[in-house]
């Protein structure tokens, strides 16, 4: 884009002259006309039947320049208007119009505002002294400028392992039909070395921990949605206790630990739990899924129940799907 400064007062003006213009225009007609009034009869009639058309001819143009004078003069003070509401929405104060400079764009700019305004354009470009960029067409002050709401940048939960994840056991039961709250990602085929743990997303450390008879070494990292609800995701089993400490904040790229078999388990893997709740949930593979939370309530819930009301399927917050569509995590604050 190329950009000119554009006073639209002098456009104003300009459009006040031309109009002034054809007002004069019509007057001189007006007098024509009576001129035409004023031959007498007793004139030679040939004589009179050449001077009367040429009266009458220049009465029709005068009124024809009067209204050409009235339309530029007002499409020449609507453009300045329109120019004024873009100007002053966009800065509050008189700035510049862009003037694009592809050639049709430069075609139909020119088509609108004609050779008059053209000039206008051209002489404020001309004469940047007269520009006044602190001042509105009234003569006062702008208000202050309000500043826009912050970019909040969103992030959308990934993978916390750094290549095509396959589990070992799935959510919501382990293959003998027992409860389980996670998903148990294992090491990929031949590989022995470390395998660095990434949060699902950004957030803030709220827990770290050793559970002897469940999780191992694990770590718990609280996640702020769009609406600020809070979920939190836990990864157990690391290969040693994380160095983060509650209140540090992560991002998607940094190493919470390494995997590993600490705690319950038979060989190295990740166990990723995501959860309602900051707390390291109840070890709901003890309880039979179909079993009451509370026997004696016929209403009671079941266990699977109560665990899907304190987890989310790891699945469909790392696809966006099911409770977890459209999921993105903010920064931490």
């Amino acid at each position: 884009m190329s950009y000119l400064r554009v006073n639209t007062d002098v456009m104003r003006n300009g459009a006040g002259s031309i109009r002034g213009s054809g007002e004069k225009i019509a007057q001189t007609a007006n007098k024509i006309s009576s001129l035409s009034s004023q031959v007498p009869d007793s004139y030679d009639g040939q004589l009179r039947d050449q001077i009367l058309p040429i009266l009458s001819s220049a009465v029709g143009e005068g009124t024809r320049l009067q209204g050409e004078a009235g339309r530029f003069s007002g499409n020449l003070t609507s453009l300045a208007g329109e120019i004024d509401t873009v100007m002053q929405l966009n800065a509050g104060i008189i700035s510049e119009v862009a003037v694009p400079t592809t050639q049709s764009s430069l075609m139909k700019f020119f088509a609108r505002v004609g050779v008059g305004g053209i000039a206008v354009v051209i002489w404020n470009w001309l004469h940047p002294e007269r520009y006044t960029p602190t001042t509105r067409i009234d003569g006062t002050s702008p208000p202050p400028a309000v500043p826009s709401d912050p970019v909040v940048e969103r992030f959308k939960p990934n993978s916390p392992v750094k290549y095509k994840y396959d589990v070992s056991a799935d959510y919501p039961k382990y293959g003998d039909g027992k409860l389980h709250p996670g998903i148990d990602i294992r090491p990929p085929t031949g590989v022995t070395g470390a395998i660095p743990i990434n949060p699902i997303g950004p957030g803030k450390v709220c827990k770290v921990g050793y559970d002897e008879d469940g999780y191992g070494n694990y770590i718990v990292v609280e996640h702020t949605l769009p609406n600020g609800e809070k979920v939190y995701s836990l990864y157990a089993h690391l290969a040693e206790k994380p160095t983060w400490k509650a209140g540090d904040k992560v991002s998607a790229d940094d190493v919470l630990g390494n995997m590993g078999s600490t705690g319950r388990s038979t060989g190295k893997h990740l166990h990723l739990q995501i959860m309602k709740e900051d707390h390291v949930s109840t070890d709901f593979s003890k309880f039979d899924p179909n079993g009451k939370v509370n026997p004696s309530d016929p209403n009671s819930i079941t266990w699977e129940q109560k665990m899907k009301q304190e987890v989310y399927s790891p699945h469909d917050v790392l696809n966006g799907t099911g409770e977890a569509q459209g999921w993105s995590f903010q920064e931490p604050v």
